[in-house]
């Protein structure tokens, strides 16, 4: 497989996964809020912003270390 194909292939496979899981996220809410009662959806609700403003600090956090990490190697290289 050509560097080309696996490009494609790994593209689509990104467009598949953004429209595939808000529409997944959709369909859970509907069975969700039709089996649970306001309070445990409400709960239910607030727990997943709970969860999704913690990965977006994970997230960040990961991207600093790197960055630290990449400018820490570069001062080390150049101190030899």
């Amino acid at each position: 497989m050509s560097l080309k194909q696996k490009t494609l292939t790994g593209l689509a496979w990104i467009v598949i996964d953004n429209f595939s899981n808000p529409g997944i996220q959709f369909i859970v809410g509907i069975i969700l809020a039709g089996l649970l009662s306001p309070r445990e959806f409400g709960l239910v609700g607030m727990i997943i912003v709970f969860i999704a403003v913690s990965l977006l600090f994970i997230d960040r956090d990961k991207a600093n270390n790197v960055l630290f990490l990449c400018h820490l190697h570069k001062k080390l290289e150049g101190s030899e």
